[in-house]
């Protein structure tokens, strides 16, 4: 790892997320998910991650 480290959660487990991302020392990462009818998932990173490792 070379960058800043990044920590994205999805909706299956946030507490988790969280829980590791304050184990590692970093915020969670903004990110708006959304579930459309036909079951198909849209992920949008809300911050830059240039330069960061995810």
């Amino acid at each position: 790892m070379g960058g800043k480290l990044k920590i994205f959660s999805g909706n299956a487990n946030i507490p988790l997320a969280r829980a590791i991302a304050n184990h590692a020392g970093v915020e969670l990462g903004a990110c708006d998910i959304k579930k459309f009818s036909n079951e198909n998932i849209k992920v949008r990173i809300e911050e830059s991650v240039r330069g960061q490792d995810v």
